[in-house]
């Protein structure tokens, strides 16, 4: 091989990340979702349980997700402190009176959001915190098994299940999903198992609504994963943007390599307080050229 060659095999080591360690953060949602479904079922005047297992092996389970999940956010040198907002200690420092279910759900929740900035911002720090996201769905998997043991439950807590109302998949379906061209535009029920939640779908282009996030000053990050299907780099660049009937402009532009994925935040002005009623259209370019490609509209977060 010659030195021409060498020179570019290396340079392109360097500017392209090979990740060993496979997307989980996807899934840790979803349990975390499925982990505060199956609490909600046994409340007390409307709050959870301190516990919903004899042997407290509900709150074990979920302060061991914690642990993996600190280790790996101190081996990328930022502060636990920091990334629990300052409102929760770490696990092994939490005091007796907070050893409850709730507190320890809600403190992995906040620390495990968090974490997804990080993961958003710097991609050198996906396979550590995949790594870790991995560890915590095998501990969010044995508090699933212990949540879903109603007779257990049931015989230590002496309280039955509350029952919920069924949903008609198949009218959220028709009521969330539209056509425009030959662009499929969803909300928040089509998911991706990896990704979050498919707002954007077509053979050239998927986007991911992944969560909303709020920044120090208290305006809101709607946080999107691309997906560029396209055989050339492009940007994603947002305008016509509404919030509740109201023209807004939020700051958003994200460049994607071919056949790649990207994160970033569409920001918000603070005079936004909460997004519903969200309209939005998303412009496609060639990062070359400057051309636009497509053009896509999306409506979400509806409400009356």
């Amino acid at each position: 091989m010659g030195l021409f060659n060498i020179f570019n095999k290396k340079k392109s080591e360097v500017e392209k990340i090979e990740h060993k360690v496979p997307e989980h953060y996807g899934t840790t949602s979803e349990l975390l979702d499925e982990v505060e479904n199956l609490a909600l079922r046994y409340l007390i005047n409307d709050n959870m349980l301190d516990t919903y297992n004899k042997e407290k092996l509900d709150i074990k389970y979920i302060n061991e997700a914690r642990v993996e999940l600190e280790k790996a956010i101190k081996e990328l040198n930022k502060s636990l402190e920091e990334y629990y907002d300052n409102e929760y200690t770490i696990a092994s420092a939490t005091k007796e009176k907070d050893k409850t279910f709730p507190y320890s759900l809600e403190a992995l929740v906040v620390l495990f959001n968090n974490s997804l900035d990080l993961y958003a911002e710097n991609e050198s720090a996906w396979d550590t915190l995949n790594l870790a996201y991995n560890k915590c769905n095998h501990k969010l998997n044995k508090v699933k098994e212990v949540l879903s043991d109603n007779e257990a439950i049931q015989e230590f807590t002496g309280l039955k299940p509350i029952e919920k109302e069924e949903v008609n998949e198949e009218k959220v379906k028709e009521d969330n999903v539209k056509t425009k061209g030959e662009f499929e535009i969803a909300t928040e029920d089509l998911k991706d198992e990896d990704d979050g939640d498919l707002i954007v779908n077509n053979d050239k282009l998927n986007i991911y609504y992944v969560r909303i996030s709020r920044n120090e000053d208290e305006s809101i990050n709607l946080n999107l994963c691309v997906k560029n299907k396209f055989n050339k780099n492009i940007i994603v660049e947002s305008k016509d943007v509404s919030v509740n009937g109201i023209d807004t402009n939020p700051k958003f532009s994200i460049s994607v390599l071919a056949g790649e994925k990207s994160f970033d935040k569409m920001v918000f002005n603070t005079d936004i307080a909460e997004l519903v009623n969200l309209k939005c259209t998303f412009v496609i370019k060639d990062e070359n050229t400057n051309e636009v490609l497509e053009e896509c509209s999306i409506d979400i977060f509806k409400e009356d």
